[in-house]
């Protein structure tokens, strides 16, 4: 991630943020209907005043309909787990109400920590 330091400031974490409707199938060849999957990206600056920084860690992926951990990942379950990690893509269509956060905190010289959010949705 890429990014121009506010004035009279330095950027001390970042993350980016995604969800899209998706469908699954099961082992048994049922589809589940549209649920929620979401992805979050960490970034870590390698030193204060980096204008850019690596991803270095993904948020636990996990369907955005609560399922039993004894069924999550059941062959059979309709609705299983998210199992990839991925920045969603999305909608070019506009029906399924994706969404994407780009968020940045930064400290200015006041000390006071600011956090700067950028989204996107459709």
């Amino acid at each position: 991630m890429d990014w121009t330091n506010p004035a009279d400031a330095y950027v001390t974490f970042a993350f980016l943020f995604s969800q899209n409707r998706v469908t699954a199938t099961n082992s048994q060849g049922e589809t589940s209907s549209n649920f929620w999957k979401r992805g979050n990206l960490f970034f870590r600056l390698n030193a204060l005043g980096d204008s850019s920084a690596p991803g270095y860690e993904w948020a636990s992926n996990q369907a955005g309909t609560a399922l039993s951990p004894s069924t999550a990942n059941a062959g059979t379950n309709p609705n299983p787990r998210c199992g990839i990690d991925e920045v969603l893509p999305l909608d070019a269509d506009n029906s399924r109400s994706s969404y994407r956060e780009a968020t940045m905190q930064f400290r200015r010289a006041d000390r006071k920590l600011y956090q700067q959010i950028q989204f996107w949705s459709n």
